[in-house]
């Protein structure tokens, strides 16, 4: 943002897209956060825009090595794929 000439008032700073999410709804400013975490609050009345530079979030699932997943959690994983490839922001 600064290459842009955009200067930055930083007041608060987290790791967590929770957080920024509380804080963006408080008035407190905005963040850049994962669009799957800022689903939880868009009824509370989060806005959402989009970024033009397009940035990348990974999420990893991990497993116990040598031990073979239950149906149910295979399904799970299925259910969240369809859900996120459906339904981005």
């Amino acid at each position: 943002m600064r290459d842009d000439g955009v200067e930055l008032k930083i007041r608060v700073e987290t790791p967590y897209a929770h957080t920024l999410c509380e804080l963006a709804l408080l008035g407190i400013g905005v963040g850049l956060v994962n669009p799957v975490a800022a689903r939880d609050f868009l009824e509370r009345g989060l806005i959402v825009k989009p970024f033009s530079v397009d940035v990348r979030f990974a999420s990893l699932l991990v497993f116990r090595p040598g031990k073979p997943l239950p149906a149910n959690a295979r399904q799970f994983i299925r259910a969240l794929r369809i859900r996120l490839d459906a339904k981005r922001i």
